[in-house]
């Protein structure tokens, strides 16, 4: 389900002490990149299976593909979309606070601080039956995710 940026989303998160584990972001994530990609990921793999039938070396080199390329590339792309500030915010403990210009996050833990985002920073509220995820514009799949009421 999507949701506008203008309608007010703090009424579908938890409002004090709001956080994810990282386990929790990383399986949401997970699923958005590979349920827009999963092809691209076994295209290289199948079309050089399908070769395999026409000499075994193509079906070795697809399964090359297939167990030991494709995850060495899926821990690249999880180091280069873990090891962004968005995952800090998500992860932290927190309070919402939203108006219609801005979501404000207040932190609760030992390093404190407060981190304003204009709405014109959203790209697109996306909401599951126990998640809210803040798609920010600067970068794909980058986003803030939120625990559901």
């Amino acid at each position: 389900m999507t949701m506008k940026p203008e309608q007010d989303i703090c009424e579908l998160m938890l409002s004090d002490e709001n956080r994810v584990s990282s386990g929790e972001y990383v399986n949401v994530l997970w699923r958005m990149y590979l349920g827009r990609n999963w092809w691209w990921m076994m295209l290289p793999a199948g079309v050089l299976c399908v070769f395999g039938f026409v000499h075994i070396n193509f079906l070795v080199a697809g399964l090359f593909c297939a167990f030991v390329l494709e995850p060495m590339i899926l821990v690249l792309i999880y180091f280069n979309y873990t090891l962004t500030e968005e995952i800090q915010w998500s992860l932290r403990p927190k309070s919402v606070k939203s108006d219609g210009a801005r979501l404000a996050l207040e932190f609760s833990d030992e390093r404190g601080g407060a981190k304003v985002l204009a709405w014109s920073e959203v790209g697109d509220v996306l909401v599951s039956e126990r998640y809210v995820a803040v798609m920010l514009r600067h970068r794909k799949y980058a986003m803030i995710l939120f625990r559901r009421k």
